[in-house]
């Protein structure tokens, strides 16, 4: 497993949430429900943790070698051979 693409998605996943939070945050102040400061400081740990999972994730460095739309089925094989513990042929 790739951790750092797996939190760099959690991360981005999160920072989604925040974003969808200020949908109810917005209405609960239109409404001037009591429930407002909750949603803000949901949206601020959403923020927070977003953030740092996007720092430890992978974000904008070295992505590894980009592969070319030709090159792709034969990744992908033999990335389910690696995967599964198939012997390896060439392709």
């Amino acid at each position: 497993m790739n951790w750092d693409i797996i939190c760099y998605v959690l991360g981005r996943l999160v920072l989604a949430e925040a974003v969808i939070l200020g949908i109810p945050f917005l209405m609960a102040l239109y409404g001037w429900e009591r429930s407002a400061p909750a949603f803000a400081v949901s949206i601020c740990i959403c923020v927070l943790v977003g953030l740092a999972l996007r720092v430890n994730g992978r974000s904008g460095g070295h992505h590894g070698p980009r592969l070319a739309a030709r090159d792709l089925p034969r990744h992908a094989a033999v990335s389910f051979e690696r995967l599964f513990g198939l012997p390896r042929r060439h392709l």
